[in-house]
């Protein structure tokens, strides 16, 4: 429940109709952290101490995904720690700490493959509801471009476009995988997505959409159904996108006079000194 709502964001979703109810400080994140944390303590020691009650069950061995994981979470933090300007890294050090302090607490209770599909449908349909959302927005009150103008908590529109773009391989491996007709609901959670990437109007989060398609192709059980509903989807692009959409996607191609995209390059060139200048801690 911690990633679902890590994923659904509540509080910046719904934050108008709960400001009635709830404080908009609530510590929605921090609640369902400590029962996450507080249950997998409790489940491990029950193991340890009477493992015949836990028949058939494994316990999930440490390999080196997670060595490499773990070691990568202690460079993070030496390099914030070492950082020239601590505080202007405090609130994304802040989100590393909850994603390497849960992906371990995670780590250490999934034990079957039931569980992983679980925790898979529990990231995959938030983000269709969040993709709902911002289609209802739009078609229900007068245009209004929910993503585009406010992102997503804290994410800018870009941000919140590729956080989108990357629930449509996890519906097409849902629908894929799925044996019951609930599956048909990811076919129409993957065009929701895919209209909330377009009116997000990030170039980047579409590209990504139509170079990744392939690999999804390729990977899926299912080839020709998969490439079915991809003809669909190309047949709806053209009734979906508006002429704005279409247009701001093939400003790709007029990069040296794109304000946005000039500042892109020029950003990369500041990272790239600054990471000559400092190869081995960076500036945190």
């Amino acid at each position: 429940m911690y990633y679902f709502f890590a994923v659904l964001r509540p509080q910046f979703l719904w934050e108008y109709s709960l400001a009635a109810y709830v404080d908009k400080e609530f510590p929605w994140s921090l609640i369902l952290a400590l029962s996450a944390i507080v249950t997998a303590a409790v489940w491990r020691a029950g193991f340890w101490i009477a493992p015949r009650r836990f028949r058939g069950v494994r316990l999930p061995r440490f390999n080196v995904g997670h060595a490499l994981f773990g070691a990568f979470a202690v460079w993070i933090v030496v390099t914030y720690l070492m950082a020239q300007q601590p505080a202007a890294s405090e609130f994304v050090f802040a989100e590393y700490r909850k994603i390497f302090l849960m992906y371990f607490v995670t780590s250490v209770v999934l034990v079957s493959v039931r569980q992983a599909w679980i925790l898979y449908f529990l990231v995959t349909c938030p983000l269709m509801y969040i993709a709902y959302e911002v289609n209802e927005i739009y078609l229900l009150q007068g245009g209004y471009n929910y993503i585009y103008a406010r992102g997503f908590c804290g994410l800018d529109n870009n941000g919140a476009g590729l956080m989108l773009a990357m629930g449509i391989p996890l519906c097409v491996y849902a629908w894929d995988g799925v044996r019951h007709w609930v599956r048909w609901i990811f076919p129409v959670g993957g065009l929701l997505i895919a209209h909330a990437v377009m009116l997000s109007y990030s170039r980047g989060a579409m590209l990504s959409l139509l170079v990744t398609a392939p690999l999804y192709l390729l990977r899926c059980r299912n080839k020709k159904a998969v490439l079915a509903l991809y003809l669909v989807s190309a047949a709806l692009v053209p009734v979906l996108a508006s002429d704005q959409i279409r247009d701001r996607f093939l400003s790709i191609g007029n990069h040296e006079e794109d304000g946005s995209a000039q500042s892109r390059f020029t950003t990369w060139g500041i990272a790239w000194q600054m990471a000559q200048e400092r190869p081995i801690l960076g500036f945190g």
